[in-house]
């Protein structure tokens, strides 16, 4: 499917188009665009997109502290 960086970026993306496409369609249906119905709803799962993002830079910033690590050690080992 998608890669696992990627999921929290998908998620955020579906969320802002599933907010845009209800609003479009609540403003075209009830003729007054100042309707806020979905913006509730995308305020509301806001929070996901954020804890996802910062789930995958924790572990991203994880990765390479343990990349650094490795380099480091192979650079001791060189130099003995």
């Amino acid at each position: 499917m998608f890669s696992q960086p990627w999921i929290a970026v998908w998620f955020c993306a579906a969320l802002s188009a599933i907010t845009v496409v209800s609003d479009l369609g609540q403003s075209f249906l009830n003729h007054h665009p100042g309707h806020l119905g979905m913006l509730t709803t995308f305020l509301a799962f806001m929070p996901m997109c954020f804890f996802f993002m910062g789930l995958m830079v924790s572990r991203q910033q994880v990765e390479l502290n343990d990349l650094r690590g490795q380099i480091a050690a192979l650079k001791s080992k060189s130099e003995a």
